[in-house]
């Protein structure tokens, strides 16, 4: 089921590989699919500008910041009042988050708060996809998710609640001994019996 489960995601990533490049590099046309994978200011509700602009951002601050970050929930006034004009000709209004929480972990954690979350969250969606197959697909549908939305409140405290449920088991093997056998070749042979007993009677 896992090795299922990886190819169909392999599968996935290397269609929207091929969407990407195609729309953005070629002049090949996807008809309606243009629009999902060519990539400017306007992609993702806008998404596309407000993204370009935090790269510019990260990239100006010093090397602390870009360690650190630059404070949380930061990101209002960093675009703000610079961009703010354009934004809301663009957006209708201006953004107060990065509408990506990778992106708003680098911008107001740093690198060490991005590396933090990205290993907290896959290794926990790592841990649980050994024993806990569901659980570790919730994780990675909101790792998807929040890609293009923001922490919140009625959500993100789930995450961590999942998170939490699964740890490593050690298998332990077990070795039947003699009396095992002796045990489950009566319990066998006593369930074979009321079998045939009941069969007369299920016709």
């Amino acid at each position: 089921m896992r090795k299922i489960g990886f190819a169909l995601l392999g599968a996935g990533l290397a269609l929207a590989a091929v969407g990407l490049y195609l729309c953005n590099f070629t002049s090949v046309s996807l008809g309606a699919l243009d629009t999902l994978f060519y990539i400017d200011q306007t992609w993702g509700s806008n998404r596309g500008y407000l993204w370009y602009i935090l790269c510019l951002v990260y990239g100006r601050f010093d090397w602390i910041q870009k360690l650190f970050g630059a404070g949380a929930d930061n990101v209002y006034s960093l675009l703000n009042p610079h961009y703010t004009e354009y934004i809301v000709a663009l957006n209708g209004s201006t953004f107060d988050s990065a509408h990506n929480e990778f992106f708003q972990h680098l911008v107001c954690g740093g690198l060490f708060g991005l590396v933090c979350w990205v290993g907290f969250l896959f290794g926990r969606i790592k841990t649980a996809a050994t024993s806990y197959p569901e659980i570790a697909l919730g994780l990675l549908g909101y790792a998807v998710q929040s890609f293009f939305s923001i922490s919140m409140p009625g959500v993100f405290p789930l995450v961590f609640v999942l998170a939490a449920l699964p740890k490593k088991q050690k298998i332990k093997q077990v070795e039947a001994t003699t009396d095992d056998f002796v045990w489950i070749t009566g319990i066998c042979l006593i369930l074979s019996l009321v079998a045939f007993m009941i069969l007369p009677f299920a016709r």
